[in-house]
Order: structure tokens, then C-alpha cells, then sequence
């Protein structure tokens, strides 16, 4: 008779076939990265192996890795993981040192969010996976004064009609704490979207950007206008009094941007939303360029000079910064092109190197670095022009959204 409790063999040479022999390094077994670590993350946010920027300062430092095969990555699964299911697991495994990074770690990721504290007005979503017979649902919130110091999530809405929810309504768990902490650790991020005056601030790779619609629908116009304002304000508050020195790298933008571009690859339209994106990000860099250097031989002389100097800073293998200058030097020598088919004309221009700098298997990880480049070279000009001034910046950029 057989042995009903015998543990099914683990088929390790199946298992790397399935992963195409790649593995995912990170600074736990689940994946996981450092701040400074400047490379492309896979789902479990760990780096898979022949991705690695030569330059990245993290592997120079700490080259050991803990690592597992990408068919077994964590990221895979279905539902996300809150910091405080990730905790839970690493208690069940008795591993003391994951369960404190878990806890530490998310309440550090939001407190490091550009948008964080909460204000009251905000408006918070909830995302919740459909299970089983229960179909997906999400909750509204709007964070409230609770007329003392304090402030509460007060329930707007809930969707679909009928559903239970509700549960992070009222005053925060503990006293004087962000209201939006506990859902945070316990929905986790990747289900909460936080929208502030009418602009998304924090969408998580899991969330739907508000009620009654059933998939993200993010234009490259929003996504590009939403970069620029973070890092426009990351530059003013670098140049702010007292600061010292440049900000730390800026995950929150970072993961709001490949929730995007990975919702325009799971739609099929990642070619043609990403380029429409760089071009959208190439123009309003073109635009304030030229309002603050001058006439178009100005321009083409900062071009120049800007080219130069990136292409001697970014000397690793698969750099974005020259195909990035490539892009800018066709939307700034046809800034006037209308939408109609010079535009379109202008658009293949832009494509030709951009399409070159895709890669089969890192699209998703190249789209947004050359995405990145442009918007960090956007932030700082549209920063610069308007004196560094966060309020300028913002009424701006809500002028332009509105």
C-alpha cells in the first residue's frame, strides 16, 4: 500500500528549465532590494541574473545574494503580500530577523512616500482579489479632521453594491498615527490607491485607480505629467533651505510607473502607450528648455552640450541616457508639429531608436528606464523654472491636469 504522506519529490532540474536557468538575487529569500540598488527588479523585487548594472552601487558593496528560480519567484503569485501577511509568514517560519524587516520596511516605505503625511481630503481605495465565489470589491475612504488633533477615514463608497467593507473607517489603531497606516500594513500597498486633489499620488501594482471601472486605464499624458510633478518636487525639496543633499531614490515613483507600463503590456499596447510616454515626457522637457535658454539655436546648442555630457556619464551596457538625447533631438527640432500627420511622421521618428532600445524579455524594465531618464531631466527643468518653489510647481501641474 502506498504511503499517502509521502512529500512529493521536488524536480529541480524542471523547476530551472522553467525559469529559463535564471535566478532572482535579493537580500531575502522572498527577493527583496537595498534603497541604492539602481538595477531593473523583477516581481519579488530582487534582481535577476545578467541584469545587473555594471555601476550599481549596491553589488559592488554587498555582491552576496539570497537567491531562488524565477519559476518559483514570490512575485508570481496571485495576491500580494501586505507587510504584515509577510510578517505573519516569516513568525510561522520562526524567522525573527524577516518578520522585524517586514514590519520595518513597510512602515518605512510609507513613511519615505513623497506624498506622505496624510491631509485631510485625501481619498484612499482599497482593492480587494475576487476569492472564490466573492467578486472583487473596493472601498473608498477620505481622510477627515476627527475634530480634536487627529485625523480618520471616513467611508465614502463601497463597489460592488452590497458588499461588505468598511473595516478602516474611524480613528487610526494607535493614537496620533496616520490614518492610512493601517491599511497600508494590512491590505498592504499594492492593493491601496491614494489620490490627492484629484491626482494620483500612490497606485499600487494590484489597485484600480478609482470606483466602477474594472481595469487601469492610465493615458501616457497622465503617467508623464504624474512623473514630472514627483520629481519637480524632488528637486525643489533638494534645493530647499536646510536640505542636505539630493533626496533618496524615489520608489514610490519607481513602482507607480511599472504598474503602468505592465497594465499596457497585460492590455497588449506596451509598444505603442511606452513610446507614446517618451514622447510626452520628451516634449514637455523640449518646452521648458526653450522657454528658459531661448530661440532654437540656443536649444540646439544646449542639445548638444547635454548630449555630450551624457554620453560620458553613462558608460554601462545598456545605457538609456543617448537613446533618451536621441528622442529629445527630434521632438526639440519639431516642437511645432501638429497632432495630425506630421505628428504622426514625428512619432516614427521617435520610435526608430526607442523600438532599438527594447530588448525581447526587458521591455517592460527598458521602457521605463528610458521613461525615468527623461522625466528626472523634465522634474529638474521644470524645477529651475520655477525657481525651485514646490507651490509653483504644483499649481502648474495642477493647471495642466485640470
Amino acid at each position: 500500500m502506498e504511503d499517502q504522506d509521502e512529500a512529493p519529490v521536488r524536480d529541480v532540474r524542471a523547476i530551472m528549465e522553467a525559469s529559463g536557468y535564471v535566478r532572482h538575487g535579493g537580500v531575502m529569500a522572498r527577493g527583496g532590494s537595498y534603497d541604492s540598488c539602481i538595477c531593473p527588479k523583477a516581481l519579488c523585487g530582487g534582481v535577476a541574473t545578467g541584469t545587473e548594472h555594471a555601476d550599481c552601487p549596491e553589488h559592488a558593496l554587498n555582491p552576496a545574494q539570497v537567491w531562488h528560480w524565477a519559476a518559483e519567484c514570490p512575485g508570481n503569485g496571485g495576491a500580494p503580500a501586505s507587510p504584515l501577511g509577510q510578517a505573519g509568514e516569516a513568525k510561522r517560519r520562526r524567522d525573527l530577523g524577516a518578520e522585524v524587516d517586514a514590519l520595518v520596511g513597510g512602515h518605512r516605505a510609507l513613511t519615505e512616500a513623497a506624498w506622505y503625511p496624510s491631509r485631510p481630503g485625501d481619498r484612499l481605495m482599497v482593492t480587494r482579489e475576487a476569492t472564490g465565489q466573492s467578486p472583487r470589491t473596493t472601498e473608498l475612504y477620505e481622510v477627515t479632521e476627527d475634530g480634536g488633533d487627529g485625523m480618520e477615514l471616513c467611508l465614502v463608497d463601497v463597489t460592488p453594491e452590497g458588499a461588505s467593507g468598511g473595516w478602516y473607517a474611524g480613528p487610526p489603531e494607535m493614537y496620533g498615527a496616520d490614518p492610512v497606516e493601517t491599511p497600508w500594513m494590512e491590505a498592504g500597498p499594492d492593493r491601496l490607491t491614494v489620490t490627492r486633489e484629484g491626482v494620483i499620488v500612490h497606485q499600487g501594482r494590484h489597485a484600480l485607480p478609482r470606483p466602477g471601472i474594472t481595469e487601469q486605464q492610465l493615458t501616457p499624458g497622465a503617467v508623464a505629467l504624474g512623473l514630472i510633478r514627483t520629481t519637480a518636487l524632488d528637486e525643489a525639496a533638494r534645493h530647499a533651505p536646510g536640505a542636505g543633499g539630493p533626496p533618496p531614490a524615489n520608489w514610490e515613483m519607481h513602482r507607480a510607473l511599472t504598474s503602468a507600463l505592465e497594465s499596457w503590456q497585460k492590455g497588449g499596447r506596451l509598444r505603442e502607450e511606452s513610446v507614446l510616454l517618451a514622447e510626452c515626457l520628451a516634449v514637455e522637457l523640449s518646452a521648458y528648455v526653450a522657454t528658459q535658454v531661448g530661440d532654437q539655436d540656443r536649444v540646439d546648442r544646449w542639445l548638444r552640450d547635454f548630449g555630450d555630457q551624457v554620453c560620458q556619464v553613462q558608460q554601462h551596457a545598456h545605457p538609456a541616457g543617448p537613446t533618451a538625447v536621441e528622442i529629445l533631438s527630434v521632438v526639440a527640432g519639431d516642437r511645432d508639429a501638429p497632432q495630425g500627420p506630421a505628428g504622426a511622421e514625428r512619432l516614427a521618428r521617435v520610435a526608430a531608436p526607442y523600438l532599438m532600445y527594447l530588448r525581447d524579455g526587458h521591455r517592460v524594465e527598458d521602457a521605463r528606464e528610458i521613461a525615468l531618464t527623461l522625466a528626472l531631466w523634465a522634474g529638474s527643468q521644470l524645477a529651475a523654472l520655477m525657481l525651485h518653489d514646490p507651490d509653483r510647481i504644483t499649481s502648474y501641474l495642477n493647471a495642466r491636469e485640470g
